[in-house]
């Protein structure tokens, strides 16, 4: 996070839950809830979509125009793409350059770089474990 922005966005532990529904052979939605624990609950509707053997689309409210996965070996990485987050009250549009990495027990490590008018906002980091039910 920009050294100034520190003083009103304090880290915070984010809690994420998803449930997918397949559409067709090539697509799928995933219904997302993310608690915030300082903000308070979130939820949005993802549709994604197979593009190619290495290739999804993805889609949803709070990405206008949607970003592409491109699959790797060691996870996926976003086309660049803008994001709208509220912030102080309103909603603010910012770009990110999103990497997620799979290490060898599982665990997904995402990597968020916001910039808002060239400037660098925050880097957001998560380490993502799926816990499926039993």
């Amino acid at each position: 996070l920009h050294p100034i922005l520190r003083w009103f966005v304090p880290d915070q532990h984010v809690e994420y839950q998803g449930q997918t529904t397949w559409l067709s052979d090539t697509m799928w939605m995933a219904v997302e809830k993310f608690q915030l624990h300082q903000a308070g609950p979130t939820s949005r509707i993802t549709y994604i979509h197979i593009v190619g053997p290495e290739r999804l689309h993805m889609t949803c409210d709070d990405i206008p125009g949607g970003a592409d996965m491109l699959l790797h070996d060691g996870g996926f990485k976003f086309t660049p793409y803008l994001f709208r987050t509220p912030f102080a009250g309103r909603y603010l549009t910012v770009r990110c350059h999103d990497e997620v990495l799979l290490d060898k027990d599982g665990v997904l490590h995402d990597h968020i770089k916001m910039i808002y008018a060239g400037i660098q906002l925050a880097t957001m980091s998560m380490s993502i474990t799926i816990k499926r039910p039993l």
